[in-house]
């Protein structure tokens, strides 16, 4: 390049005599240029090779832009789109954070309300518990103290009868055997007419209530001891404490045989049945006693019978249902009224009239205090029960019916 600049700069200065002249040195400079314009003939295409191939790659890199830039567009409208599903994630992330923790605080108020009612369960549990065991304790206390009182019952039921005939037998003036003329040696033994009459008294053996019954079968079978001597009657009474009755049925209080009969009675029909058996000495002979005399005196005996059977009945009930009543007080009841109560039963006293030897119970007298209730119960505006003795034969019989026919 710098050999054509000369070369040019020389021609502009040559002549047409230096031409000739240097003509070899010319040449040498026209061949030099020749090539230096050769290989810039070759540079500058190689240069415009190197430019085509510059201009493709520039195409080739506008279109890769392009591309990157639509990919690159598109990557935000993804990213955009991205980063609103990550913001709506967030909202869902925070709702439900909200969610669980209201259900966490609800789970938390469950968890103390169930405890709280599994504790107020368990007090109450605890609470019925306690009462069932003061109430199972009061009950085994009242069955405890009826089965002492039985047994203190039973254990002087014999020595107490004995008593109790022979006051009638004062009171009636009736012959009490103290040693009877027969075998056997009966508890009690009393003498209407010239025979004998056997009370023997009957109480559970050994405080066993269940088998009662038949202990008294197996007594009275044997009972027939008595019957069968001379003078005796075949009549046996059995006098058993009237808290054992519940246990006897209507079948287990007359045993009769062959040879005699054994009647159950409590110890409070004792002198109803002594009277009733001394009508009959008012007679020289039994057999001389008309039909009649003998139907009313039997008809009498049943409804005496009946009645001290049926009240003592009555009793048992209202004594079971006083027992429970009891029971209830002192169970239920709490413990500072409990107390007060208590204090008020001790200043509490029931006094019903006292038995007295040789005072006579008069019947009218009774009859006046019937009637006076009677009517103190129809001012209450409370119906009185009129009760009736219903016969075989179907003859009502009135309970308050008058005389001793």
């Amino acid at each position: 390049m710098t050999t054509i600049k000369m070369m040019i700069q020389q021609v502009n200065s040559f002549n047409f005599w230096k031409i000739l002249i240097g003509w070899r040195k010319f040449r040498t400079w026209m061949i030099e240029c020749l090539l230096d314009l050769q290989q810039v003939i070759e540079n500058a295409e190689n240069q415009q090779i190197h430019l085509n191939e510059m201009r493709r790659n520039l195409d080739q890199a506008s279109i890769m832009i392009e591309s990157s830039e639509s990919r690159i567009s598109e990557l935000q409208r993804d990213k955009e789109i991205a980063f609103l599903q990550v913001n709506e994630l967030r909202n869902k992330v925070q709702q439900t954070e909200i969610r669980l923790s209201e259900e966490r605080s609800k789970s938390e108020r469950r968890d103390e309300e169930q405890i709280k009612l599994i504790q107020s369960v368990q007090e109450l549990k605890k609470g019925v518990q306690e009462e069932a065991h003061r109430k199972q304790e009061a009950e085994e206390r009242a069955l405890f103290l009826r089965q002492e009182q039985q047994r203190v019952i039973w254990q002087t039921h014999q020595e107490m009868v004995k008593n109790k005939i022979r006051l009638i037998c004062d009171k009636h003036i009736i012959t009490y055997e103290e040693n009877p003329p027969f075998s056997g040696r009966p508890d009690n033994t009393i003498r209407i007419c010239n025979e004998f009459i056997v009370f023997d008294a009957k109480s559970p053996v050994k405080g066993n209530l269940k088998s009662f019954s038949e202990y008294l079968k197996s007594e009275a079978k044997d009972a027939e001891k008595y019957a069968k001597q001379e003078n005796v009657s075949t009549d046996v009474f059995f006098v058993v404490p009237s808290n054992t009755l519940e246990a006897l049925s209507q079948t287990t209080m007359q045993y009769t045989y062959g040879t005699h009969r054994v009647f159950i009675i409590p110890a409070e029909s004792v002198e109803i049945v002594i009277i009733r058996l001394k009508k009959i000495e008012e007679y020289e002979f039994a057999d001389k006693l008309s039909p009649e005399d003998r139907e009313n005196t039997c008809r009498l005996i049943a409804r005496l019978l009946y009645h001290i059977k049926r009240q003592l009945q009555l009793d048992n009930y209202m004594a079971k249902e006083a027992m429970g009543l009891a029971s209830d007080c002192d169970s239920l009841l709490p413990d500072d009224f409990r107390g007060h109560v208590d204090k008020i039963q001790l200043s509490l006293l029931l006094n019903p009239p006292q038995a007295r030897t040789g005072k006579d119970i008069n019947l009218s007298d009774l009859q006046k205090q019937t009637l006076q209730i009677q009517r103190w119960l129809e001012s209450l505006n409370i119906p009185s029960l009129n009760g009736y003795f219903s016969l075989d034969n179907g003859t009502n019989l009135p309970i308050s019916e008058q005389g001793d026919n």
